[in-house]
């Protein structure tokens, strides 16, 4: 009886560890490095570098909430939207961009610098890297960054609400060093 639990505890260990192993393709991009199965300490591929100043997005809005936002405990309470997601990608650093609403309904854009992994464009959550969070304030609708020829600089209203002019359109950053 022994023996038989600890054949079957080995066999759900074999088994298991094969998840965790397997080869997946991201993009076309055959992919050993980053788990299908992500932990909140993993890598997240998000992209892949195409060009000096451009890649292609791999990742998928359910992705990001799972494995980016769910695991970024400075991001705790934010829920991706339908808008758009982009990379910003220059010889120096790269971008995730996309947009949030937090819990009160506020829009907020977030900007996550990756790391770049050979060609691929990966989200570490305790990389030391820049998060920027904007957040629409007033009878502003959205907010986009502003970004230089590398960094991002700050961020301003892109589209104001037409219906509200009560107050003024704004937007207030927020710049954060993932540990």
């Amino acid at each position: 009886m022994k023996n038989n639990i600890h054949f079957i505890l080995l066999l759900a260990f074999c088994w298991s560890g094969s998840f965790l192993s397997s080869t997946n393709t991201v993009g076309g991009i055959k992919n050993e490095t980053y788990s299908e199965f992500q932990t909140s300490t993993d890598n997240v591929l998000v992209g892949t570098r195409t060009g000096e100043n451009s890649g292609q997005l791999v990742i998928s809005k359910t992705s990001i909430q799972q494995n980016i936002v769910g695991s970024t405990s400075d991001l705790t309470g934010l829920t991706v939207t339908e808008g758009s997601i982009s990379l910003k990608v220059n010889k120096v650093t790269s971008y995730l961009i996309f947009q949030s609403n937090n819990a009160a309904g506020e829009k907020i854009a977030v900007a996550i610098e990756l790391v770049t992994d050979s060609n691929n464009l990966v989200y570490k959550q305790k990389s030391g890297r820049q998060i920027f969070i904007c957040k629409s304030t007033g009878t502003c609708n959205t907010c986009e960054f502003i970004i230089d020829t590398v960094w991002i600089m700050g961020c301003r209203c892109n589209s104001i609400n037409s219906n509200d002019s009560s107050g003024i359109a704004d937007c207030q950053l927020k710049g954060i060093i993932s540990k």
